[in-house]
């Protein structure tokens, strides 16, 4: 599968000093990258919170190209710009318009990409990129893109000039469809690819967005690295981006709660019954000439989760959709229905949910991180005082509860994906 990603934006950073520009600009440790090695990194506020997600990709000991989300390119530049003093020796160059860019998607991806003598070598792992001669020995820049997360394929091509000749090329090859927007966006969807304007907004911030992999607290001082610290440090990640599979279409906006005890989701409304007016109906007492029923005997409102940012249908029928959870709301509600926590997966996984009137579960997504890369951050203190306490005398029963706890959320998922299936929306 292929798509043009040219509407993806594109900086070029030139000069001795354009790793370290990055370095105090963003959130990964970029400064020891080589020529030819990539880095996904984050442009947070002063506070944290998300402006885009990037790619860092070093050309040479001094060019760095940085691939953007669509029409990020304007504030990522002024914001670098602003930063840049005449001794920083780097110079930022908006290089959208001047070049264009196409991702080969998915398993085959490498093997259209050796087909086309883009890639030689035995081994083009994540994270890796290389200059190549491609189309009428046009200058290509071949990376491979983590766009979908480490375990799908992605081999993006950056150039100078249109596609034209590179896209004829492509198109005699029986394996590589075109993608289109639609599809691209139904595949950031199902990865849980976070996005400008619905995950990275000002009303998160990077940890709470599984962005865990791009992120250094022990790197040195930048823009909102005091907050993030704090953050991981005390604790204090009040909500997390999880993916939802629905019975039917939802909307960004709509609200997420918690679905009636035993599964029972009928009385929520039907489809397309916004969860605040499921709420509002509910709260108020009812009452009759015979029987007064005060509000302490009114059937609570459900818990709101969260919120919806991003929905979508995929080609094969399943409806999904990224929302940002409440932390502990949806662990006491995961504890409650009995399945796992499963906070190393972001969210409680299996968890019942009912999203905008239509019954959800709470899915696995590939793309978001919950744990920092080796050495990127200082354990909590929690965690520090768990490491220098003796283990437990009863560490194997306690390790065997919790590998129960995902068994069952892994089996709640199964079954709910089946239902799904018999009912002729699943995949």
């Amino acid at each position: 599968m292929r798509d043009s990603r040219s509407q993806w934006g594109r900086l070029r950073l030139v000069g001795p000093g354009a790793l370290p520009l990055l370095q105090g600009q963003s959130t990964a440790d970029v400064i020891n990258l080589r020529p030819g090695q990539c880095c996904e990194t984050v442009f947070v506020t002063a506070t944290g919170r998300t402006v885009d997600l990037a790619l860092v990709v070093v050309e040479s000991e001094e060019s760095v190209l940085l691939l953007l989300s669509p029409g990020m390119q304007g504030p990522v530049y002024d914001r670098l710009d602003r930063h840049i003093f005449p001794s920083d020796k780097v110079s930022v160059e908006d290089v959208t318009s001047a070049t264009s860019m196409l991702s080969l998607l998915g398993p085959g991806a490498l093997g259209i990409a050796r087909s086309q003598g883009l890639v030689t070598g035995p081994d083009f792992e994540p994270g890796s990129s290389h200059a190549s001669r491609w189309a009428g020995d046009r200058s290509v820049r071949v990376v491979r893109d983590p766009l979908l997360g480490r375990a799908t394929p992605v081999v993006t091509l950056v150039c100078v000039g249109p596609l034209g000749d590179a896209m004829a090329l492509l198109s005699g090859d029986q394996r590589c469809l075109p993608a289109g927007e639609g599809l691209l966006r139904a595949a950031l969807l199902v990865a849980g690819r976070p996005l400008p304007g619905a995950e990275l907004t000002p009303e998160a911030n990077a940890l709470e967005a599984g962005l865990y992999h791009a992120v250094s607290l022990g790197k040195g001082c930048y823009m909102g690295q005091e907050t993030l610290s704090k953050v991981h440090s005390k604790g204090l990640v009040k909500q997390r981006l999880v993916g939802l599979e629905a019975r039917g279409p939802v909307r960004a906006g709509d609200a997420v709660v918690v679905a009636a005890a035993g599964g029972e989701t009928a009385s929520l409304g039907g489809a397309g019954a916004s969860a605040d007016a499921v709420s509002q109906s509910t709260a108020a007492p009812m009452t009759s000439p015979a029987v007064s029923i005060t509000s302490s005997d009114t059937p609570a409102p459900p818990a709101r989760l969260g919120t919806v940012t991003s929905a979508g249908t995929t080609p094969a029928g399943r409806h999904l959709a990224l929302a940002f959870l409440r932390t502990r709301a949806a662990q006491a509600a995961a504890l409650e229905q009995g399945v796992g926590a499963g906070t190393d997966a972001g969210g409680p996984l299996g968890l019942r949910v009912v999203v905008g009137g239509v019954p959800a579960i709470v899915a696995p997504l590939a793309f978001p991180t919950w744990g920092f890369a080796p050495g990127a951050a200082p354990a909590p203190a929690q965690a520090q005082a768990a490491a220098a306490a003796p283990a437990p005398a009863d560490g194997g029963a306690e390790a065997e509860r919790r590998a129960a706890k995902r068994a069952a959320a892994q089996a709640a998922i199964e079954a709910w994906q089946a239902q799904q299936r018999a009912a002729g929306q699943g995949p």
